[in-house]
C-alpha cells in the first residue's frame, strides 16, 4: 500500500523520452496510488492497463515513423514478457512501484535538420524600443537605425578582437564600422562602460554613434540622444526608468551611451508595430547552452551571476535536445485514455542556486571550460522558477534521481520562436 501525502490526489505520472541518436525511447512510470499496472508495448504504441479492469487503461501512441523493436525487449528490461496478442505483435508484463522501461527502435522518423537559436537581427531600418510591460516608447519616434551590429559578449572579454571586422555584402570590412571603434572616449568617461585589455586598436569602451543600435544577448545599447525625452528625464541615479510603469528599463554607460535590459523591452518594427525582437529568461538560458555545446562539447556548464547581488546559478548540461513528453493522470480512470505522444525537445541539466562567493561557485569560476555570464536578479529568479516547476513536471524516478543532494535536475526547453 502506497501512502500518499494528504493534497495528492491518487494517480500516475508518465514520461516518454525520445533519442535520435541513440535510436532509443524510454517510458517512465511514477504511480501515486496502490493500483497494480500492467504495460502492453506494441509496434507504435504503449498500454497501461488496471490490472483488476482492463477496461481502464491508456495508451500512448507514437507518431509516425517510430516502430519498436519487440524481440529486443528482454535485452534491455528485467521484466518478464508475455506474449498478449501474436496477431498484432505486442507483449505484456506486470510492474511494480516505479521504474523506467527502455525501448530500441527498428525505425524511427528522418531526422531535420537541427535549428539553433541563431540571433539575427535587421541591418538597419525604423525601429521603437518599447517597455514591455506597459507598452511606453522609449526610443524617439520612428527613429532610423542605420547600423545594427551585434557585440560579441557582455563584457568583450571573448573574440573582441575579431569584431570590427564585420563585413559588406562584397566582402570587404565596412569602413563606417572600422572608424566608429577607432573613435577614442575622453579621458574623464574611460572609467565608465566596457573596458578593453587585449587590442590596442579597439577603443577602452563602446561609443555608439547616434544611428547606431549594437546588441547582445541582454542588452541593447544606443546613443543617449536616440531615447524619448520622457525617458530622459527619468535618468535616474544612472537608470533609465520608464515614465508610465516606473520599471527599470536599463542604465546609463556614459554621458552619450545607454543600454536597454532586453528582458524589459521589446524592439518594434516602427511602421508595422510587429516585435522584431523580445527575450525572455528561457531563450537567453537556450542560447547560451547552444553556444557552450557548439564550442566544448554535450557536457558544458554555466556560471550565470546576478548584477545586482551575490546570487549565482550554476547550471550543467546533461544531455542535448531530448525529447520529452510528459502526462499525469488522476484515478480513476475513465476508462480507455488515448494519448498521441507529442515530444518536445529539452535540454536537461543539473542546477544549484548558490551565493558567488561560496566554494563549489569559486571552483568552477577558476576552470576555463566554464561559461560566466551577468544577468538581471530579475531574470536569474525566473530562470530559477522554471527549473524547479520543470522537476515537477519531469518527475524522477527512484533510480533515475541524483544521489548529489546539492544539484536537482531540471530542462530548459531547446527551441522557443
Amino acid at each position: 500500500m502506497i501512502s500518499l501525502p494528504g493534497n495528492m490526489v491518487e494517480g500516475i505520472n508518465l514520461r516518454v523520452e525520445y533519442r535520435p541518436t541513440l535510436r532509443m525511447c524510454t517510458l517512465s512510470f511514477i504511480p501515486h496510488s496502490d493500483t497494480p499496472w500492467t504495460i502492453t508495448i506494441a509496434k507504435s504504441c504503449m498500454r497501461l492497463s488496471d490490472t483488476r479492469d482492463g477496461n481502464n487503461s491508456i495508451d500512448l501512441k507514437l507518431g509516425e515513423g517510430f516502430v519498436i523493436d519487440l524481440e529486443s525487449l528482454g535485452d534491455w528490461n528485467t521484466l518478464r514478457w508475455t506474449s498478449e496478442d501474436p496477431a498484432q505483435g505486442s507483449v505484456s508484463s506486470p510492474i511494480m512501484g516505479d521504474g523506467t522501461i527502455h525501448l530500441k527502435l527498428v525505425s524511427q522518423p528522418a531526422e531535420k535538420p537541427p535549428r539553433r537559436n541563431v540571433e539575427v537581427l535587421p541591418d538597419s531600418g525604423q525601429f521603437e524600443i518599447r517597455c514591455k510591460a506597459c507598452d511606453s516608447l522609449l526610443t524617439r519616434d520612428e527613429w532610423n537605425f542605420e547600423r545594427i551590429l551585434p557585440l560579441p559578449s557582455e563584457n568583450w572579454q571573448s573574440s573582441q578582437d575579431m569584431w570590427f571586422c564585420h563585413k559588406d555584402d562584397h566582402g570587404s570590412v565596412d569602413d563606417s564600422h572600422t572608424d566608429a571603434l577607432r573613435e577614442q572616449p575622453g579621458d574623464g568617461e574611460a572609467s565608465k562602460g566596457l573596458e578593453l585589455g587585449r587590442n590596442a586598436f579597439l577603443p577602452k569602451r563602446l561609443q555608439p554613434k547616434l544611428e547606431d543600435l549594437f546588441y547582445s544577448k541582454t542588452k541593447l545599447m544606443l546613443h543617449v540622444n536616440a531615447i524619448s525625452c520622457d525617458s530622459m528625464a527619468d535618468l535616474r541615479n544612472l537608470s533609465v526608468i520608464c515614465r508610465l510603469c516606473d520599471t527599470i528599463v536599463g542604465q546609463s554607460v556614459s554621458q552619450q551611451c545607454v543600454y536597454f535590459n532586453r528582458m524589459n523591452v521589446d524592439l518594434k518594427d516602427a511602421k508595422t508595430s510587429r516585435i522584431v525582437n523580445s527575450q525572455t529568461p528561457l531563450k537567453l538560458a537556450a542560447k547560451l547552452i547552444e553556444e557552450q555545446v557548439a564550442h566544448g562539447g554535450i557536457h558544458c556548464r554555466l556560471i550565470l551571476n546576478s548584477e545586482s547581488s551575490g546570487d549565482t546559478l550554476l547550471i550543467w548540461v546533461l544531455e542535448n535536445d531530448v525529447h520529452m513528453f510528459p502526462a499525469k493522470y488522476s484515478l480513476p480512470l475513465p476508462g480507455k485514455v488515448e494519448e498521441p505522444v507529442v515530444f518536445s525537445q529539452h535540454h536537461q541539466v543539473l542546477f544549484h542556486r548558490t551565493q558567488r562567493s561560496a566554494s563549489i561557485a569559486q571552483v568552477w569560476s577558476s576552470e576555463l571550460t566554464v561559461s560566466s555570464e551577468t544577468i538581471s536578479q530579475e531574470t536569474l529568479d525566473s530562470l530559477m522558477r522554471h527549473l524547479e516547476e520543470s522537476g515537477r513536471l519531469f518527475p524522477l524516478t527512484e533510480n533515475e534521481k541524483v544521489p548529489d543532494p546539492i544539484f536537482e535536475v531540471g530542462y530548459i526547453p531547446a527551441r522557443l520562436e
